[in-house]
């Protein structure tokens, strides 16, 4: 069940993962199975730290994506599209293949507009990974929050500025990251929501080293309530290099 898979992952028992989620794909309709395989292409994606070196294990997520069979409805089929792509593009920026990652984001704003949040937010993020000029950067980020349809997006696209902001150790990071919200902002608290605080917990960790010790247990707490388990152990082990 999802609830026996879930648990697995908490547990960071990979193998009964992957042997549960296969049982949910293999019972389910094509449509539910396409987005257990999506949720878990993302959630090993998301599963790693913002100034870790090594990559997620992309063989693992792309043989997912290979294993989604779109469904019929033409509605739900787009966004699955989209996931898809973004899933791609996430990829293709950690891989620093520029091309292909420029390729996906022209391709989904052929199947919507150029103010698209989503593609916004995809540009952005290929500027930061690929150095563009920190003015460039700033102003596709006003665009990309601006657009945003609800708060928790536009802090979403705020937590991806910061991050760039303290990989490359520049002054700016601290005042932005005092204007995003608190992880206790939010009403409703599901995985995207804990994967918010743990990202925030982590920055704090960074920004206010008279807090780091707190930050970071409270980041590993909160990544391993999002599911992310190994970003969970690497800030832990962060923590005890603080400690």
């Amino acid at each position: 069940s999802e609830l026996a898979h879930g648990l697995a992952v908490l547990e960071g028992d990979a193998e009964e993962a992957e042997r549960l989620l296969n049982e949910q794909i293999d019972r389910g309709t094509a449509e539910q199975g396409a987005r257990w395989l999506l949720k878990a292409a993302v959630q090993r994606l998301e599963d790693r730290l913002f100034d870790q070196s090594e990559g997620p294990p992309f063989a693992k997520v792309q043989r997912m994506l290979q294993r989604i069979e779109l469904p019929d409805k033409s509605e739900i089929r787009s966004s699955m599209t989209v996931s898809m792509s973004l899933i791609q593009h996430t990829m293709a920026l950690l891989e620093g293949d520029r091309a292909r990652a420029e390729a996906l984001v022209d391709g989904l704003e052929s199947l919507s507009h150029p103010d698209d949040p989503i593609v916004l937010h995809a540009r952005l993020k290929a500027m930061v990974a690929f150095g563009a000029d920190p003015a460039a950067i700033r102003n596709a980020y006003d665009r990309a929050a601006a657009a945003q349809l609800t708060p928790f997006h536009r802090a979403v696209v705020g937590l991806t500025l910061v991050e760039h902001l303290v990989r490359l150790d520049r002054g700016e990071a601290l005042a932005l990251f005092d204007a995003l919200p608190l992880p206790e902002a939010w009403d409703e608290m599901g995985t995207p929501q804990h994967r918010y605080a743990a990202r925030w917990w982590y920055l704090k960790g960074h920004l206010d080293p008279g807090a780091a010790a707190t930050a970071l247990r409270e980041a590993a707490r909160c990544f391993r309530q999002a599911g992310c388990i190994d970003a969970a152990k690497a800030a832990t082990l962060r923590l005890h290099r603080v400690l």
